[in-house]
């Protein structure tokens, strides 16, 4: 339990479909009648934008801590996989903000410790693919 990795490929859906089904039942339409209407050719995408709206707004919260987040030791917006690319200078940065965030969150020692940069880079730093942040846009997949 010490070591328990928190997040996986199956807590990513559990996230992705709870915070969809949210977004879903906070701004579902009544249902109308069938008769035709001037938009009906694209009718599912004109009443379903409050729900474009909510993925837009999560869109811009990922964007914004990804490229703002001042994550310590490491470059503004730096998205690499930290060790030895770009020659060392960013070793501890792995992951960058979706990393840092994972590790503050959930503590170092619940992390992904041997995802594939450990192995390509020599980075000695925990970093999880199926992350939080991460999250936020495969809700717009969902």
């Amino acid at each position: 339990m010490p070591t328990f990795r928190i997040f996986g490929v199956l807590q990513r859906f559990a996230i992705c479909y709870f915070l969809t089904a949210v977004i879903e039942v906070y701004s579902m339409n009544p249902q109308e009648s069938p008769e035709y209407v001037w938009y009906w050719k694209i009718r599912d995408i004109v009443r379903s934008s409050p729900q474009w709206v909510f993925t837009l707004v999560l869109l811009i919260i990922h964007a914004t801590l990804t490229f703002g987040l001042p994550v310590p030791g490491c470059p503004m917006g730096y998205l690499g996989p930290g060790g030895l690319h770009e020659w060392g200078m960013n070793r501890g940065c792995t992951g960058g903000a979706a990393g840092y965030i994972d590790r503050v969150v959930v503590g170092r020692s619940h992390v992904y410790s041997h995802p594939t940069c450990v192995t390509i880079y020599a980075s000695n730093t925990p970093y999880d693919p199926e992350g939080l942040l991460g999250a936020l846009t495969s809700v717009l997949m969902v």
